[in-house]
Protein backbone atom coordinates (compact mmCIF):
# COMPACT_ATOMS: atom_id res chain seq x y z
CA UNK A 1 0.00 0.00 0.00
CA UNK A 2 1.39 3.47 -0.86
CA UNK A 3 2.44 5.51 2.15
CA UNK A 4 3.13 9.11 2.94
CA UNK A 5 5.95 9.70 5.40
CA UNK A 6 5.84 12.17 8.27
CA UNK A 7 8.15 14.58 6.41
CA UNK A 8 5.88 14.58 3.33
CA UNK A 9 2.77 15.21 5.44
CA UNK A 10 4.48 18.00 7.41
CA UNK A 11 5.65 19.68 4.18
CA UNK A 12 2.20 19.40 2.59
CA UNK A 13 0.62 21.04 5.65
CA UNK A 14 3.03 23.98 5.94
CA UNK A 15 2.98 24.65 2.18
CA UNK A 16 -0.84 24.83 2.32
CA UNK A 17 -0.58 27.17 5.31
CA UNK A 18 1.91 29.40 3.47
CA UNK A 19 -0.34 29.62 0.39
CA UNK A 20 -3.33 30.52 2.57
CA UNK A 21 -1.30 33.23 4.29
CA UNK A 22 -0.04 34.66 0.99
CA UNK A 23 -3.42 34.68 -0.73
CA UNK A 24 -4.51 37.84 1.09
CA UNK A 25 -1.89 39.79 -0.88
CA UNK A 26 -2.52 38.40 -4.33
CA UNK A 27 -2.89 35.23 -6.32
CA UNK A 28 -0.67 32.26 -5.46
CA UNK A 29 1.32 30.94 -8.42
CA UNK A 30 2.32 27.28 -8.57
CA UNK A 31 4.32 25.23 -11.03
CA UNK A 32 2.61 22.07 -12.27
CA UNK A 33 5.89 20.22 -11.78
CA UNK A 34 8.29 20.79 -8.90
CA UNK A 35 11.34 21.26 -11.09
CA UNK A 36 12.17 24.93 -10.51
CA UNK A 37 13.40 24.59 -6.90
CA UNK A 38 10.65 27.03 -5.89
CA UNK A 39 7.58 25.94 -3.94
CA UNK A 40 5.15 28.74 -4.72
CA UNK A 41 4.88 32.31 -5.91
CA UNK A 42 2.58 35.25 -5.43
CA UNK A 43 1.32 37.64 -8.09
CA UNK A 44 0.83 40.80 -6.04
CA UNK A 45 -2.34 42.89 -6.11
CA UNK A 46 -2.97 46.34 -4.62
CA UNK A 47 -6.19 47.79 -3.29
CA UNK A 48 -7.83 50.16 -5.74
CA UNK A 49 -10.97 52.27 -5.81
CA UNK A 50 -14.21 50.76 -4.51
CA UNK A 51 -12.23 48.09 -2.62
CA UNK A 52 -11.29 46.39 -5.87
CA UNK A 53 -7.89 44.76 -6.09
CA UNK A 54 -5.71 45.52 -9.09
CA UNK A 55 -3.01 43.26 -10.45
CA UNK A 56 0.51 44.65 -10.34
CA UNK A 57 3.40 43.61 -12.56
CA UNK A 58 5.17 42.14 -9.56
CA UNK A 59 5.60 38.53 -8.57
CA UNK A 60 7.62 37.13 -5.70
CA UNK A 61 8.62 33.53 -5.13
CA UNK A 62 9.01 31.34 -2.06
CA UNK A 63 11.02 28.27 -1.21
CA UNK A 64 9.69 26.84 2.03
CA UNK A 65 11.44 24.71 4.62
CA UNK A 66 10.09 23.43 7.90
CA UNK A 67 11.49 23.00 11.39
CA UNK A 68 9.69 20.41 13.49
CA UNK A 69 9.20 21.06 17.20
CA UNK A 70 11.53 18.14 17.94
CA UNK A 71 14.27 19.96 15.99
CA UNK A 72 13.61 23.52 17.19
CA UNK A 73 11.57 23.99 20.35
CA UNK A 74 9.78 27.22 21.17
CA UNK A 75 12.35 27.97 23.87
CA UNK A 76 15.25 27.41 21.46
CA UNK A 77 13.57 29.66 18.91
CA UNK A 78 13.02 32.41 21.49
CA UNK A 79 16.67 32.24 22.53
CA UNK A 80 18.06 32.14 19.00
CA UNK A 81 19.23 35.15 17.01
CA UNK A 82 18.87 33.19 13.75
CA UNK A 83 17.46 29.94 12.38
CA UNK A 84 19.58 27.85 10.05
CA UNK A 85 18.38 25.50 7.36
CA UNK A 86 20.19 23.51 4.69
CA UNK A 87 19.78 24.34 1.01
CA UNK A 88 21.66 23.18 -2.05
CA UNK A 89 24.27 25.66 -3.26
CA UNK A 90 23.03 25.33 -6.85
CA UNK A 91 19.52 26.25 -5.72
CA UNK A 92 20.85 29.25 -3.80
CA UNK A 93 22.70 30.46 -6.91
CA UNK A 94 19.56 29.97 -8.99
CA UNK A 95 17.38 31.97 -6.56
CA UNK A 96 19.99 34.72 -6.24
CA UNK A 97 20.15 35.16 -10.03
CA UNK A 98 16.37 35.14 -10.49
CA UNK A 99 14.88 38.29 -12.07
CA UNK A 100 12.15 38.37 -9.41
CA UNK A 101 12.71 38.15 -5.64
CA UNK A 102 12.90 34.71 -4.07
CA UNK A 103 12.25 34.37 -0.34
CA UNK A 104 13.43 31.49 1.79
CA UNK A 105 10.54 30.90 4.21
CA UNK A 106 11.03 28.65 7.21
CA UNK A 107 8.00 27.31 9.07
CA UNK A 108 8.68 26.96 12.80
CA UNK A 109 6.20 24.36 14.02
CA UNK A 110 6.74 25.07 17.72
CA UNK A 111 5.62 28.67 17.19
CA UNK A 112 3.22 28.04 14.29
CA UNK A 113 4.82 30.83 12.27
CA UNK A 114 6.89 31.52 9.19
CA UNK A 115 10.07 33.54 9.10
CA UNK A 116 11.26 34.63 5.69
CA UNK A 117 14.03 36.61 4.09
CA UNK A 118 14.94 37.60 0.56
CA UNK A 119 17.67 35.26 -0.66
CA UNK A 120 19.66 38.26 -1.94
CA UNK A 121 19.83 39.61 1.62
CA UNK A 122 20.91 36.22 2.97
CA UNK A 123 23.73 35.92 0.44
Amino acid sequence: MPRQGQHDRFERLYIAQLKALLSSGGVPVTYDQDRAAIDTGLHLFVEGADNDYLATHTRVWFQAKGKRTATLSGEQFDAASSVSTSVEVDHLRYWYAAPEPVYLAVFVESKDLFIAEDVRVIV
